[in-house]
């Protein structure tokens, strides 16, 4: 029997006391790595998606999660940071924007890419070269193998599935495209989550 990290006495668990450790060890010494670093995942998980929307019939339903993951995430930094009266001068905000820098490199990659794919790929000839808000006046359903146009009166008119993956992708890469941005102002807002005066680990 020994001591464990946090001081009890028992037995320490090796598997448990070891990788776990190091990474709950890691997000306290540097909260805005760990934050960044999830941002990140959640953007190449945007990338992803983005790119099935070209070619998997998907529910146009998730417009709502594509379009506010980011701003969920962007929302959890400003809290903390107005819970915690987190204060910056612009040299201090600064600084920390590109922390840690092969990150931030990685991220300002993921963005453009992203954001191609979200806006100007795979785009039907009624968006004349851009995704935002190509079609409006109906949604979109399916039912089984069925795809139907919506319209506002209700009487639903069939489509083909190629037709419904280019018009549901186009309408869901639009709501991506802003969950996306929301994701930068996320990576910015990071900030709130360091001491202020802490140095940042390199």
């Amino acid at each position: 029997m020994g001591v464990r990290p946090d001081g009890r006495r028992g037995v320490e668990n090796p598997v448990a006391a070891g990788p776990l450790n190091r990474i709950a060890s890691r997000v306290r010494s540097d909260p805005v790595r760990a934050y960044r670093l999830g941002l990140t995942i959640v953007l190449g998980c945007y990338l992803v998606s983005i790119v099935l929307t070209g070619f998997v019939p998907l529910s146009p339903a998730l417009d709502v999660p594509f379009a506010l993951t980011g701003w969920v995430l962007f929302a959890f930094p400003m809290v903390f940071g107005l819970l915690r009266r987190r204060e910056y001068r612009t040299n201090e905000f600064a600084s920390r924007l590109l922390h840690p820098a092969p990150l931030a490199g990685l991220f300002a990659l993921v963005v453009l890419i992203s954001s191609y794919f979200a806006l100007a790929w795979h785009l039907p000839q009624a968006c004349h070269g851009i995704s935002a808000n190509c079609f409006k006046g109906y949604d979109w359903s399916a039912q089984g193998d069925q795809f139907y146009h919506v319209p506002v009166d209700g009487v639903r008119a069939p489509i083909s599935v190629a037709t419904y993956i280019a018009e549901v992708g186009v309408h869901l890469r639009s709501a991506a495209a802003f969950g996306i941005f929301s994701l930068c102002f996320a990576w910015a807002a990071a900030a709130a989550l360091q001491p202020r005066g802490d140095r940042l680990a390199r």
